[in-house]
């Protein structure tokens, strides 16, 4: 028996996740009780960010060294040791405007000055260290695990990012990081945890999506299931905005889409087809979807030709409205107050020099390129009738529906 999303009911994609729910060792239960403190969207973050050692600063060209060539010193490991434990990771908790704007640079310093370049004792170290740090500011805690604090969402954002880049061996995904992520993205779906996480593990997931075939079935299909779900209309908060909505969903569906390719699942391959035609998606995340149904097992039973053929046809019509309200545009504004009055498209702009209205390409470049690489995917599952399908070439009769 399947569930409605077509996975199987004792999947996690279609457990509910009640007070009952039994979790995996590393519950987030912690996190969850953060999110209900979280302020709504709009108001100011607060922030309690852990104090960096400045003098601890210096430290840092001797560590690089010691990591690459550790020895047995006590000073030179008590030096390591406070060197990520006063300073480098507490420097990953600054809510000011320098240390928000450092974040991103960082975490990319941590890997590939830090961790990358490690002996293997070292670096599994670091990864540990990386590990415990990014999970206690997700769930909101001190370093002693127990005392509560609340990071800004960028901090806690770039935690989860740094989760996924953990990898056990180089390649493969850190089994306890990506088990971690997926149970963030599945409280978010939840909509127990806010918005911001859930951005950040579907970015970390779809990171490793081409890598899952590192892990073992049970997480590879769990990381399947939570990726599923957060393709629905209703695993986003009901306060983000559509934009929001749609970035969440599409990125869901492109990570889920990639796993498709070592987790082979005919369900996963239905709902992406069933994307191509949600029309609660923009046209443009559906033709993301449509294009990466390339390298998936497509058959003409998938109904994937059709529901490409249905959005070349949407997409051509949207464009000729667009293009038909930017010639109308032009002639209603002439000689009247600021066209930008009139103006309620992406696709349309004025010109740097002469002020001249102009018609956007680029938009629909893009999306037509998405679109072409769609038609070609599901272009072996259409079989001869191809060509003279509904919307290329003919109009469709009463035999095509």
């Amino acid at each position: 028996m399947a569930c409605s999303q077509g996975f199987p009911t004792n999947s996690a994609a279609c457990k509910p996740t009640g007070a009952g729910r039994r979790l995996a060792a590393l519950c987030l239960a912690a996190a969850c009780a953060f999110a209900t403190a979280s302020p709504a969207l709009g108001q100011a973050i607060e922030s309690d960010p852990l104090n960096p050692d400045p003098a601890l600063r210096r430290s840092g060209s001797v560590v690089k060294n010691w990591i690459k060539r550790p020895d047995n010193n006590p000073e030179r490991v008590k030096q390591f040791e406070a060197y990520f434990d006063g300073y480098y990771f507490p420097s990953l908790t600054r809510s000011d405007q320098v240390g928000l704007g450092d974040l991103g640079k960082l975490r990319y310093d941590l890997f590939r000055q830090y961790i990358d370049p490690a002996s293997p004792q070292v670096r599994q170290q670091l990864v540990d260290k990386t590990y415990s740090f990014a999970t206690r500011v997700i769930s909101g805690r001190a370093p002693d695990k127990r005392t509560r604090r609340r990071y800004h969402n960028a901090v806690q954002y770039n935690a989860v990012l740094m989760l996924g880049s953990l990898t056990a061996d180089g390649e493969a995904p850190l089994p306890k990081a990506n088990n971690f992520l997926v149970q963030v993205l599945e409280f978010a779906s939840a909509k127990r945890l806010p918005t911001h996480l859930q951005a950040g593990a579907l970015v970390a997931l779809g990171g490793q999506a081409d890598k899952i075939g590192g892990l073992k079935p049970d997480a590879q299909q769990k990381m399947v299931n939570a990726l599923a779900k957060a393709t629905r209309e209703a695993s986003v908060a009901s306060d983000a905005g559509p934009l929001t909505k749609d970035w969440v969903r599409r990125r869901a569906a492109l990570a889920l889409a990639e796993a498709a390719k070592t987790v082979k699942n005919p369900a996963v391959v239905s709902l992406l087809v069933k994307l191509v035609g949600d029309e609660s998606l923009t046209l443009d995340s559906r033709a993301a979807v449509a294009a990466s149904l390339e390298g998936l097992p497509l058959d003409a039973a998938s109904g994937a030709p059709v529901a490409v053929l249905k959005l070349a046809g949407a997409i051509a019509a949207d464009e000729l409205e667009e293009a038909n309200g930017f010639e109308e545009l032009q002639i209603n504004a002439s000689g009247r107050r600021g066209a930008s009055e009139f103006i309620d498209s992406v696709r349309y702009r004025f010109g740097r020099e002469q002020g001249d209205l102009e018609y956007i390409r680029e938009g629909l470049a893009a999306r037509l390129t998405k679109l072409q690489e769609g038609l070609q995917a599901v272009e072996p599952a259409a079989g001869p009738q191809a060509a003279s399908g509904p919307g290329i070439g003919r109009e469709p009769s009463a035999e095509d529906e």
